[in-house]
């Protein structure tokens, strides 16, 4: 996926739509278990941890993608490096 695609999720996820939720959460999924499995070390209680973790990784993730795209404006309405605005 690449991150225009990524991006479009993520406002529509940040919309509230289930499904570009489940779409945006999904590919993270297995490092999420990969992550927790490793920080407990014991796979059996990764597997109640993993899903309790992706609400509050959802919202880490569209508050990221937010801030991201609060940079990207801020950019393009700056002047470039060395102009002076009028």
């Amino acid at each position: 996926m690449d991150n225009e695609q990524l991006t479009s999720l993520a406002l529509t996820a940040r919309d509230g739509d289930p499904v570009a939720v489940e779409h945006f959460i999904r590919p993270s999924h297995p490092d999420m278990w990969r992550f927790a499995a490793h920080l407990s070390g014991d796979p059996s209680s990764t597997d109640d941890l993993a899903p309790e973790a992706s609400p509050r990784a959802r919202t880490r993730l569209l508050s990221i993608a937010r801030r991201l795209a609060v940079d990207r404006y801020r950019a393009a309405a700056t002047p470039a490096s060395g102009q002076v605005p009028r």
